[in-house]
């Protein structure tokens, strides 16, 4: 038996892996241009994960639709739970349309920008000088949608952050937006059903 569940999630692992594709964030996102507006106080670290999906399968979402998903996903639900829990968030309600200044657990929406279809929210606390962006973005294309996924890290000028500590954030992120996609999928489907 377990040998079946280490089998079953190294091919899940793999497939997370090979499903998603790590870009160097292109300068124009409001991602690089938010990291990019902090490099006087914090040492930003962005990174940026993407995944196809195809038009047979998925309709184009609204910038709403897809953070919703992200939202409802599995994987992201448990972690608003546990901001609760741990008294990070106190509501972990989910906004109906994401616009400046909705709240989603411990992240405000700081930027939207409907022509270029991509969303910015920022989280931090009082109690870590630490905070950082999650970031959204669409891509509408002839045969299939590309979705991005990405993150911003500010660290205090002076600090670092473990390489192995990234390395499982970003595996962490491929996750999310694997998950993310899985969710978006599940959604359009029981819409599509009623």
């Amino acid at each position: 038996m377990s040998r079946w569940i280490i089998a079953a999630t190294a091919i899940g692992l793999g497939a997370v892996h090979a499903l998603t594709t790590k870009l160097d964030p292109p300068q124009s996102t409001i991602l690089a241009r938010h990291a990019k507006d902090q490099e006087a106080s914090a040492t930003p670290m962005i990174d940026l994960f993407q995944m196809r999906l195809p038009k047979t399968l998925f309709q184009t979402p609204s910038l709403a639709e897809y953070a919703k998903s992200f939202a409802y996903s599995p994987v992201f639900s448990l972690e608003r739970l546990l901001l609760k829990a741990t008294l990070v968030a106190k509501d972990i309600s989910v906004p109906d349309r994401f616009e400046v200044g909705d709240r989603l657990a411990a992240w405000r929406v700081i930027e939207r920008l409907d022509d270029k279809h991509e969303l910015l929210m920022a989280w931090g606390h009082d109690w870590t000088p630490i905070n950082g962006t999650t970031y959204f973005k669409l891509v509408d294309e002839a045969d299939s949608v590309k979705i991005q996924f990405g993150s911003g890290l500010m660290l205090p000028n002076g600090t670092s952050v473990n390489p192995v500590v990234m390395h499982l954030h970003g595996f962490y992120s491929r996750c999310l937006i694997f998950n993310t996609a899985a969710t978006l999928l599940a959604r359009q489907w029981m819409v599509s059903k009623q």
